[in-house]
């Protein structure tokens, strides 16, 4: 959004249930827990543990030997065979299967936050690969920027509502600053750099420092940032609805003084529904903005319900884990700079969980390194903590 004119106001869930810890000669078996938030526990039961006396385990293994004890053995034998079958079919408890205990991500029914330095199971290098087992386990991570709105007017908007109220969204989430610019930059870097205001990129007004993308990159991930209106990629200046100042990553010299890098990782949304008709062609962390006509107010809403199901129903987000994040950049000037944040998509607590932490910026920036496992950007990110309790 354009800057105003002088004066504008403007859990405790888990099923209790035991692991398969059980794999030598002597178990007599184990339950599998169902769920993969479960509690642990359970053990092995020795012929000398059921009788609590190794003595009385011999003898009664003596026993076996009366032509009553024979049958008795027959029938042991035939349900042990049944049970085996049971194992390879896939009907029976599974050899060596785990669990662990928790709630929600290490969190109280309400929420915990963890420590500034707690990871979060961490996704594969490779958009295509099988991510880190874990209750996260995220693959791909949308972020979609909206403009100035306050917290309370983007929650009555009936999409935004549905939505939040559908998965998890956090109540005390606030935006680094105004104006814009810093905002974004913030969300993807840490910090704002060499700029003041919505300063245009260039030699005085840029960031020098390293940004997620970059650190993406590094590790092996994929990247894309996608805004309406921009038509030709990277382009550095306003035109039309497209406004420069919205889009970050051409304000970081990596990318600005690259144009290569740029042209190929910075793009018009009009390639995003390409991208998203495979797994492989969609980027793990993906950068959406709407253009200066659809991205606050009730245009805002009518453009999350345009867009959003597309990226929810993705294959990213049906054959893998995906997160996909709602934001907006700042409020209205009229308030305490609260803004609305949801969590969406298959990697989301989900029941419309409200989260009271206090989040800002760099804690979604935080969240988005901890879920490839990367390293703290600045001190600001690496002080505040991940949105874990807003994580499926």
């Amino acid at each position: 959004m354009r800057p105003p004119p002088p004066g504008h106001p403007r859990d405790g869930r888990a099923h209790l249930g035991y692991a398969a810890r059980c794999a030598g000669p002597r178990s007599l078996g184990a339950i599998e827990s169902t769920t993969g938030l479960a509690a642990s526990g359970g053990g092995c039961i020795t012929a000398e543990q059921s009788t609590g006396r190794p003595d009385q385990a011999r003898g009664d293994a003596l026993r076996w030997r009366s032509p009553g004890g024979i049958a008795a053995l027959l029938v042991v034998v035939v349900v042990a065979v049944a049970f085996g079958v049971g194992l390879v079919t896939g009907n029976g408890p599974s050899p060596g299967a785990t669990s662990s205990a928790s709630s929600s991500n290490g969190n109280s029914a309400g929420g915990g936050s963890p420590s500034a330095g707690t990871p979060l199971p961490v996704a594969s290098g490779v958009a295509s690969a099988t991510a880190t087992s874990g209750p996260t386990a995220i693959q791909h991570v949308f972020l979609v920027v909206l403009e100035n709105t306050y917290y309370s007017t983007a929650f009555r908007r009936t999409y935004a509502h549905g939505l939040a109220t559908a998965n998890a969204y956090a109540t005390a989430y606030h935006a680094t600053g105004h104006p814009s610019l810093g905002n974004y930059l913030n969300m993807t870097g840490g910090t704002t750099g060499a700029t003041s205001g919505d300063c245009s990129p260039g030699s005085g007004c840029h960031v020098a420092a390293p940004n997620v993308v970059d650190r993406l990159e590094a590790a092996g991930f994929t990247w894309k940032a996608y805004f309406e209106s921009m038509g030709t990629a990277c382009k550095q200046a306003d035109s039309g609805a497209y406004v420069a100042h919205h889009d970050p990553f051409i304000y970081f010299d990596s990318i600005r003084t690259d144009p290569a890098r740029c042209a190929s990782h910075v793009v018009d949304a009009a390639h995003l529904a390409t991208d998203l008709a495979s797994v492989a062609t969609t980027p793990n962390f993906v950068f959406v903005a709407p253009n200066d006509d659809n991205n606050d107010g009730a245009a805002a809403d009518t453009w999350l319900s345009t867009h959003l199901p597309a990226m929810l129903s993705s294959k990213a987000c049906t054959q893998e884990s995906c997160l996909v994040v709602v934001t907006w950049d700042e409020d209205d000037y009229k308030h305490d700079n609260r803004v609305l944040t949801i969590f969406a998509g298959s990697g989301a607590r989900p029941g419309g969980y409200a989260s009271d932490k206090s989040y800002t910026h760099f804690s979604l920036l935080r969240t988005v390194e901890s879920i490839f496992g990367l390293a703290p950007l600045t001190s600001n990110d690496a002080a505040a903590s991940p949105m874990a309790d807003m994580l499926r």
